[in-house]
């Protein structure tokens, strides 16, 4: 289990418009409108996903951590 969480908490910044600290900055600002953020954040956390699962787990196994 703590493998899963290693990997879903490096979403957590970009996945709502008050996800991390200058987050609401630029929201607040008008720089992103809601849904921009939420249709981007959705996207970066495939990407995000996808570099973890296939990159990372690859990473993980060489240096002998799974």
């Amino acid at each position: 289990m703590a493998l899963p969480l290693a990997y879903f908490s490096n979403l957590n910044a970009a996945m709502t418009h008050y996800g991390t600290g200058s987050a609401p900055v630029y929201f607040n600002a008008g720089y992103v409108r809601q849904g921009e953020w939420w249709k981007l954040g959705f996207v970066i956390s495939l990407v995000n996903l996808a570099i973890w699962m296939g990159i990372g787990m690859a990473w993980w196994k060489i240096v002998g951590l799974w």
